[in-house]
């Protein structure tokens, strides 16, 4: 059985990756692929427990290295329940969010350094990463306009303009290392259709796929 894509949408608050992961993955299981969608942190019961203590407690804020490390708990639990067993059984995975926004959240916004998020994410999965990054990029206003419309703000949503410029820079520095894999998309002035269309047309250009994009005629 041949490996089937893992696919991430990752970026700042309000830039559209759950929408554009959901319309992906109807495309995908409208095609006929058995397809998992997926989201960060969460997926798996214990890693949706620790997604709560993450985004609810508001109050009383984690202390960096220790809200590092619940991501990264989280994310090896999701990885080895539920990834890598999707994959092997030849399911498409999407995720929301991974790597790329420990990156930029933890190191960029939250001030540690890379090189120390890094050597703790390969401890936890090794080099274990997704076969494409969909990085969504939005304008810092633009997506927080967005994101407090929602009336659910999380804690990381409250944060001021210059934590998620600096958030989003850290998406800038992960694009620029692993280019062969982090692709593009300025969602800040974009319709989501529109949007959409360009994504599925990356990813059959990616795996050679014919994917047909939401309201396109089926062959």
């Amino acid at each position: 059985m041949s490996k089937a894509p893992w696919i991430v949408f990752d970026g700042g608050e309000g830039s559209g990756k759950s929408t554009q992961a959901k319309m992906l993955a109807e495309v995908v299981e409208r095609a006929g692929f058995p397809c998992l969608r997926t989201r960060e942190p969460g997926g798996t019961f214990k890693a949706e427990k620790i997604r709560t203590l993450l985004t609810e407690s508001q109050d009383e804020l984690w202390d960096p290295v220790s809200e590092l490390f619940l991501h990264v708990a989280a994310r090896r639990e999701h990885v080895m329940k539920l990834i890598l067993p999707a994959i092997n059984q030849g399911k498409w995975v999407v995720c929301d969010r991974f790597n790329p926004s420990t990156i930029a959240y933890q190191a960029f916004g939250g001030g540690l350094s890379p090189h120390y998020v890094w050597s703790i994410i390969h401890a936890a999965i090794g080099g274990i990463h997704p076969d494409m990054v969909i990085w969504l990029d939005v304008d810092v206003k633009t997506g927080l306009n967005r994101a407090h419309a929602r009336m659910d703000t999380n804690h990381y949503e409250t944060q001021g303009e210059a934590y998620h410029e600096r958030v989003r820079s850290g998406y800038q520095h992960y694009r620029k290392a692993y280019p062969n894999y982090v692709f593009y998309c300025d969602s800040s002035d974009r319709n989501p259709d529109e949007l959409h269309r360009d994504i599925v047309n990356m990813v059959n250009t990616r795996f050679g796929q014919q994917l047909k994009a939401l309201g396109s005629k089926k062959s």
